[in-house]
């Protein structure tokens, strides 16, 4: 299969992944502002965003576009693992202290940093240097290294090889493109030598780890529904089945064995 076949058929398997969530959003919606309305808006949420990164990392692909697909893929494992963080805490803890510690105490966190660049600009511009105030330090449970040590402390990696412990080399190297660094530099000027088997690794993890996050949100509803209502919603409990299905048929095409980006079954099937 050539690249442009793949990319085709990635974009019919994601049309049958939205389909399937389109036709039971309304349920899922229901239930998650019944017993669990930020932490459930959240997940949902996280994978909406992670759908519109996917389709432009399938965009860049298709146009061979190296240095825009690191970029993308860059953001698309930090909104993957943030996503990963917030359903494993969501499943094990069954309540909405993950959504509140992203909205709250995230919130906090990103207008206090915003705050602070507004006083250095205005120092910068020699305008009357303005008090900095005595922020009241919350532990923003979302850092990269924190969600990272959270996930390996439940699916511990045996060697730095496997995920999430692959990740961290990985983020840092693609941080050069975001940040217009040396690393990013030398591989834009190599770029027409570049195989595009550097393509179709991004574009294998990167849209399995995206089919598991459709697959891991409703093995989630469908948990919470038994586990909070004591009895089995046969909708969530179908789909999953469907997800799973359509998770194996791509995990069965695509070529994920011994990527950088790290062999990403395990991550969901935990």
């Amino acid at each position: 299969m050539n690249n442009s076949d793949k990319i085709d058929e990635l974009r019919k398997y994601e049309t049958e992944l939205w389909d399937i969530y389109t036709a039971t959003e309304e349920k899922l919606l229901g239930f998650s502002q019944e017993y669990i309305p930020i932490s459930g808006f959240l997940l949902i949420s996280m994978l909406r965003r992670l759908s519109r990164i996917q389709m432009a990392i399938l965009d860049a692909c298709e146009s061979v576009n190296y240095y825009s697909l690191n970029i993308l893929y860059r953001s698309f494992i930090e909104h993957y693992l943030k996503f990963l963080y917030t359903f494993m805490r969501l499943a094990e803890e069954k309540n909405d202290d993950v959504g509140k510690d992203y909205y709250v105490h995230g919130s906090i966190n990103e207008f206090q940093l915003m705050r602070q660049s507004v006083i250095k600009a205005k120092t910068i511009k020699g305008e009357k240097k303005a008090k900095r105030p005595k922020n009241k330090q919350i532990e923003d449970k979302f850092k990269f290294n924190k969600i990272i040590r959270y996930i390996n402390s439940k699916i511990p990696a045996k060697n730095c090889n496997e995920p999430p412990l692959i990740l961290i080399p990985m983020y840092s190297r693609l941080s050069s493109f975001v940040h217009c660094g040396f690393i990013a530099d030398v591989e834009d000027i190599c770029s027409d030598e570049i195989n595009m088997e550097e393509f179709n690794k991004i574009l294998d993890v990167s849209f399995l780890m995206y089919s598991g996050a459709f697959l891991q949100t409703f093995i989630t509803f469908d948990g919470l529904h038994r586990h909070l209502k004591g009895e089995i919603n046969t909708t969530f409990a179908e789909q999953s089945q469907k997800l799973s299905n359509i998770y194996y048929e791509i995990q069965s095409k695509l070529d994920v064995k011994n990527r950088d980006g790290g062999d990403v079954e395990k991550l969901d099937k935990k």
